[in-house]
């Protein structure tokens, strides 16, 4: 192979981490330059705890999900494969694991169906770990595969590189996995969040922060970033994100502001923090996150979590939700169509299952717990 097409197929491992069908288009450019080939990259390979991501573009998808779902746990070359070091390339001519290819169970049943040839297997592990299966790449033969000394030469080549791609794509997963973890947990939160840089563009946003922006009524998100509805409040707005980036020199910093509705509700509230970055991470984006809340919204608190937490059965859980949201105790009454006696009747069971003795100290405790977060909509 040329150093310019050995170039062009590095280039397309470096980015396959990076591109969502990265990884199938190395894989086919991969077998592209072995003259025929079919490969199988498993990053990491299946096993009984781990379905492994198999990456296998010129076999079928039927195929590649029995593999992942069966097949996998009578593959002599992967068990064999377990035990051989990382970076090396193994051949394997008719045998693997000292029997006969031809005579298992795995080429009759998998390979033979695929027209995939039982006299050549070639194949390395291309990285371990020691919590997850081994990553592997496999190539199998079919009729037009090419020299096999070539093959052997460019895998060998590769593998190196192979090696460092993977946990390049270990370590996006794990960032885009935690990513999604914290987005999750934001959408649960009653309060607005939104993440924004010091030109006041907006890089995430919660589900509740959405809600809000989309009223466009105290806060506006346009193309020029996040405004206050109000000039006086935009003002105010950029002292205070000014404050959180440390662009505004000022004795006393103004982290919370006060944000006017033209609809006539009651302000929102806003307060802002800067994100810390780590010593030695450098990063061309400073990054603040302002909480926004709306005293007009109501509490969600989900009935089920009111039982689990408390005891609290769906007719209890009803006015415990409307007290919480603010509303006497008459007037929950009159919201639950019941009366204000049976809504006092009612309050005793909640008062002796949430051990506590008055309407505020319930409030305070609903509020401050996970009952509060906001449930699946």
């Amino acid at each position: 192979m040329t150093s310019s097409r050995l170039g062009a197929l590095l280039d397309r491992l470096y980015e396959a981490p990076l591109e969502q069908k990265g990884w199938a288009s190395f894989v086919g450019t991969l077998e592209r330059s072995l003259g025929g080939g079919v490969a199988m990259l498993c990053m990491p390979a299946p096993s009984i705890d781990e379905p492994g991501v198999v990456v296998a573009p010129s076999l079928g998808l039927e195929f590649i999900e029995s593999y992942r779902e069966t097949y996998f746990r009578s593959d002599p070359w992967l068990r064999e494969a377990n035990t051989l070091p990382v970076g090396g390339v193994v051949i394997r001519e008719g045998h693997v694991g000292g029997q006969p290819l031809a005579a298992t169970s795995f080429y009759r049943e998998w390979m033979e169906p695929q027209c995939l040839l039982p006299d050549f297997l070639l194949g390395g592990v291309a990285d371990r770990d020691a919590h997850q299966p081994p990553s592997l790449i496999t190539v199998f033969q079919r009729i037009g595969t090419g020299p096999r000394e070539r093959v052997i030469g460019l895998l060998r080549a590769l593998m190196p590189h192979l090696r460092r791609a993977l946990r390049i794509h270990f370590a996006s997963a794990r960032l885009h996995a935690e990513r999604g973890a914290l987005a999750a947990a934001m959408d649960q939160l009653p309060q607005g969040v939104i993440v924004i840089d010091r030109r006041h563009r907006v890089h995430a946003t919660n589900r509740c922060a959405d809600r809000l922006l989309a009223r466009r009524d105290g806060l506006i998100l346009d193309r020029d970033g996040l405004h206050a509805a109000r000039p006086e409040d935009e003002a105010r707005l950029r002292h205070m994100l000014g404050d959180a980036f440390g662009s505004v020199p000022c004795r006393k910093p103004k982290r919370a502001v006060s944000l006017e509705r033209p609809s006539g509700g009651s302000p929102l509230r806003a307060s802002v923090c800067r994100v810390p970055s780590r010593e030695g991470e450098g990063s061309a984006v400073s990054l603040a996150v302002m909480f926004v809340s709306d005293p007009e919204a109501e509490v969600a608190l989900p009935s089920d979590v009111l039982g689990c937490l408390h005891g609290l059965t769906s007719a209890e859980s009803a006015l415990v939700r409307e007290l919480t949201n603010g509303r006497s105790l008459q007037e929950a009454a009159v919201r639950l169509r019941i009366t204000e006696g049976t809504a006092r009747q009612r309050l005793v069971p909640i008062f002796e299952k949430t051990r506590t003795a008055r309407q505020s100290a319930l409030v305070r405790l609903v509020l401050t717990g996970p009952e509060s977060l906001i449930g699946d909509e």
